[in-house]
């Protein structure tokens, strides 16, 4: 370290050389400088998590009511609460899910005529068409627009992204990532948070030695009944940079809490808010987590809704027009446009930008139909970057008993 300057104070034959480090605000500045940069800003997410025991009664207002019994008397819902019967009015209510191993069959005024797979236990009024509603609102003109209609962000207990319809009741298709987190992302974060500790470990350090040096000093001039205005400049520069420490480190602890909450709030979430193209917010649930890819799919329950229709997987080619559509930094229902740059294996590559939050939208062809899910990018050091979409045909295999 620097030495700015060297006193000698003279007092009953004792000398004492005082070390002035004017260099240790800035050797602190520089410990701490790019520690906050990757704490605060990455979310670890983690994998895992399950969906709501007992049978659920969706109301209208987005309450969600769990009970292990209900009974249905004309327009009244009868439901066990704590011990007690709870009784409201069928009107109340948006959709009731029933436990699969114990489900009624449906109660009559409820459409229940051919539920699919993954509703087999929803009992719920007539769909309300978000078909209508979407399309009056944004006037689609071309088939863009049009497939923009089925796009819909997702916000999670740790961040959001992207997903879109593929079917008319409500199914939702997004990244697993997006919904459950990955293993690089949580690894990143672990990483950058060890790194921190290294840096505030290095820090206490330094303020450690100093303090030696500084009661050292200060010790001697007292022996030596020497005031100097050095030693009173060193001690503030001390103070503070260890409330900066301090306040710093409280940050810190703080975002790590932060974290480990969003963590354990995600793997448990099994309902998310699902933004529509016009703004409107309703609450998707979880329906299954794909174990081989980056797969997730929700559903809305009892709506209609708007859906893109799949594109032939065979006739994709080279250098086709291709549009990404979904919510990078928030920005909701957002387009970029390129080509088919080649297929790879299970993916679609594409030039066409996929930016943070496009994650799980849909890449769609010149007429509105989908060929991918937007997955990942691909960062060089050269040039933007190389995105890649998930065959959308492996989406419909991997839920093929959800769509029949």
């Amino acid at each position: 370290m620097q030495v700015s300057q060297v006193r000698r104070l003279r007092g009953d034959s004792i000398f004492v050389t005082i070390f002035v480090q004017s260099a240790m605000a800035v050797t602190y500045q520089h410990i701490m400088g790019k520690y906050l940069f990757g704490i605060i800003v990455v979310c670890a997410i983690m994998g895992g998590g399950g969906v709501a025991q007992g049978h659920e009664i969706h109301l209208k207002n987005g309450q969600v009511i769990v009970t292990d019994r209900i009974v249905r008397s004309g327009s009244t819902i009868t439901y066990e609460y704590y011990g007690g019967d709870v009784s409201i009015d069928i009107n109340r209510i948006a959709s009731i899910i029933y436990e699969q191993e114990n489900r009624p069959p449906p109660a009559s005024g409820f459409d229940g005529q051919r539920p699919p797979p993954p509703s087999a236990g929803v009992v719920q009024p007539v769909d309300y068409d978000l078909t209508t509603q979407l399309t009056d609102k944004l006037n689609p003109r071309t088939p863009i627009e049009q497939a923009n209609l089925a796009v819909v962000s997702i916000t999670t207990a740790a961040g959001s992204g992207s997903g879109f319809f593929i079917s008319e009741d409500g199914l939702i298709v997004t990244n697993k990532h997006v919904v459950r987190g990955s293993d690089r992302s949580r690894q990143q974060t672990e990483e950058q948070i060890e790194a921190a500790r290294q840096q505030f470990a290095q820090w206490r350090r330094i303020l450690d030695q100093d303090l030696r040096q500084l009661e050292a000093a200060e010790h001697q001039a007292a022996r030596a009944n020497v005031s100097d205005p050095t030693l009173r400049q060193w001690r503030r520069i001390y103070e503070e940079n260890r409330r900066e420490y301090e306040k710093k480190y409280k940050t810190f602890t703080t975002e790590q809490k932060s974290l480990l909450k969003k963590q354990q709030e995600l793997a448990a979430q099994s309902r998310f808010t699902v933004t529509l193209a016009d703004g409107t917010e309703l609450s998707g649930l979880l329906y299954r987590v794909s174990a081989q890819y980056d797969l997730a799919l929700l559903k809305i329950n009892g709506y209609r809704t708007p859906f893109i229709k799949p594109h032939q997987p065979g006739d994709i080619s080279l250098g086709q027009r291709v549009y990404a559509i979904g919510s990078p930094l928030q920005l909701s229902n957002s387009v970029t446009s390129g080509v088919v740059s080649q297929i790879r294996g299970d993916f679609v590559q594409t030039n066409a930008e996929i930016y943070p939050g496009n994650s799980g939208g849909p890449l769609v062809s010149e007429d509105g139909l989908v060929m991918g899910v937007n997955t990942m990018k691909l960062l060089t050091e050269k040039f933007e970057g190389l995105g890649f979409a998930l065959r959308f045909d492996i989406a419909q295999r991997e839920f093929g008993s959800y769509l029949e």
